[in-house]
């Protein structure tokens, strides 16, 4: 039981990790996706700056701050994804370890399994055995004193 419920709770704590792993891949996903946001937005900015001279000198500066707010914020998610990039490494070293380590109770558990059921096969029979000389032990001794009773009357 000790061993089932330690391979249970290792169980649950790889899958623990597993669903963090996968939820710091959706989170890197979005940041991605919200850098490529980002970079199309600026793009269309651009875009909008040739498409209208007259506006051309005042949207320089709106887009000149705008610009350095995208950079700013591409910068911090890049830097917050190469982060969840080495949490999650770690985490998915730490699971495969978490998973050898239960992967050898397991073998061993297996193992222990094994060298057991022999016990119990041996102790079975020799247990047959001894019930078998009993029974005839019994059988005997049932006999005597069916002898003896008849020997009574």
């Amino acid at each position: 039981r000790f061993y089932r419920s330690h391979v249970l709770e290792l169980n649950q704590t790889i899958l623990v990790h597993l669903a963090e792993t996968e939820s710091l891949r959706k989170e890197s996903r979005t940041f991605s996706r919200k850098i490529k946001d980002l970079q199309l937005e600026r793009a269309e900015t651009f875009a909008q700056i040739d498409a209208d001279q007259q506006m051309y000198q005042r949207r320089i500066k709106n887009l000149e701050s705008e610009i350095q707010r995208s950079l700013s914020q591409r910068d911090i998610l890049t830097r917050r994804t190469h982060d969840l990039r080495i949490e999650r490494d770690k985490v998915v070293a730490q699971s495969k370890a978490d998973l050898s380590v239960m992967q050898g109770m397991f073998q061993n558990s297996q193992q222990q399994l094994k060298q057991t059921k022999s016990i119990c096969e041996g102790l079975r029979e020799k247990f047959s055995e001894q019930h078998k000389q009993y029974q005839s032990k019994l059988q005997q001794l049932t006999t005597e004193h069916d002898i003896m009773q008849e020997q009574l009357r």
